[in-house]
C-alpha cells in the first residue's frame, strides 16, 4: 500500500491511496503507464472527435451522434454528451483495454439527466467466454452502481446520486477479487469478483450495454480506465487527470 501526501493543483486530488503499478505515479496517484484510456472530453462544441490522451492514443469512434458539448462540463470547456437513446463510444477491441484477471480502475465525472439504470462501460472478451466473463458497469441514480459479470451475478450499490448535477464516480478491483465503488468520495459498493475478463476483446463500449438496450443519458467528463493497479476513491480530484 502506498499513501501519497496531499497534493494541490490541476489534476491533483487531496489524497490518494494506491496499490500495484510501477513507479511513475502522477499527482493524483495513478501510474500513468497503467492508464489505458484517458478522455478529457475536450473539443469543439458539437464536435465528433474524441481524443485519447493515454500513452496508447486509442482511436475512438462513435455510435449514434455523441458530441463534445459546451452545455455541461466539469473541467475545461466541453464534455461528452449522450442523448440516452442512440449514442455511445466505440473503443478498440484490443488487449490494451482488457483488465484480464488483475486490478483495474474505471472512473469519470458523471452528469446524468434521466432516472434509471444505464450502461457506463462494457468490455467483452473473445475468450474465455463472450457472454459469461464480460465486465458491465451501470450507473443507477437510486443505487449508484450495478456491476454485472460472471462472478457477481449482479451487485448493486447502497446509495444513489442526484440527477442533473456532476458527481465523481470510481469503481476499482484490488487483490484479484475485492471490488469497491465510490460516489463523491463515499464508498457505496463493496463486493467481490474474481472474473477473468480475458486478454483480447470482442467488444468495448462506453454508454451502451452488450445487448444494445441501455444507453447512458447525459454527460461524461474526465473518463479514465487504468489496469494493473487499484484505487481508494475517497479522494475527489480537484482538476483534470494528468497526461503524463
Amino acid at each position: 500500500m502506498i499513501i501519497l501526501p496531499s497534493v494541490i493543483g490541476a489534476g491533483a486530488s487531496s489524497k490518494a491511496r494506491l496499490s500495484g503499478g510501477g513507479g511513475d505515479y502522477t499527482a493524483d496517484g495513478v501510474s500513468y503507464s497503467n492508464v489505458r484510456l484517458l478522455l478529457h472530453g475536450e473539443g469543439l462544441s458539437g464536435g465528433s472527435t474524441f481524443t485519447d490522451n493515454s500513452s496508447y492514443a486509442n482511436t475512438i469512434t462513435r455510435g449514434g451522434t455523441p458530441t463534445t458539448s459546451s452545455t455541461q462540463f466539469k473541467y475545461g470547456s466541453t464534455s461528452i454528451a449522450f442523448n440516452g437513446s442512440t449514442d455511445y463510444l466505440i473503443l478498440p477491441n484490443n488487449a490494451v483495454l482488457s483488465p484480464g484477471s488483475g486490478n483495474w480502475i474505471f472512473e469519470s465525472w458523471v452528469y446524468m439527466t434521466a432516472a434509471g439504470r444505464y450502461s457506463w462501460l462494457n468490455l467483452h472478451p473473445t475468450s474465455p467466454s463472450f457472454s459469461n466473463s464480460t465486465l458491465q458497469l451501470y450507473l443507477d441514480n437510486s443505487n449508484g452502481f450495478y456491476l454485472d459479470d460472471s462472478n457477481t451475478g449482479g451487485a448493486s450499490g447502497t446509495a444513489g446520486f442526484s440527477l442533473n448535477d456532476w458527481h465523481y464516480i470510481v469503481i476499482s478491483r484490488s487483490g484479484t477479487s475485492s471490488v469497491q465503488g465510490w460516489i463523491d468520495g463515499v464508498r457505496r459498493l463493496n463486493t467481490t469478483s474474481a472474473a477473468n475478463y480475458g486478454t483480447t476483446l470482442a467488444q468495448a463500449r462506453i454508454g451502451i450495454d452488450k445487448d444494445g438496450s441501455s444507453f447512458f443519458p447525459g454527460y461524461l467528463d474526465e473518463v479514465r480506465l487504468t489496469t494493473g493497479q487499484s484505487k481508494d476513491g475517497s479522494a475527489v480530484p480537484n482538476g483534470t487527470f494528468p497526461n503524463s
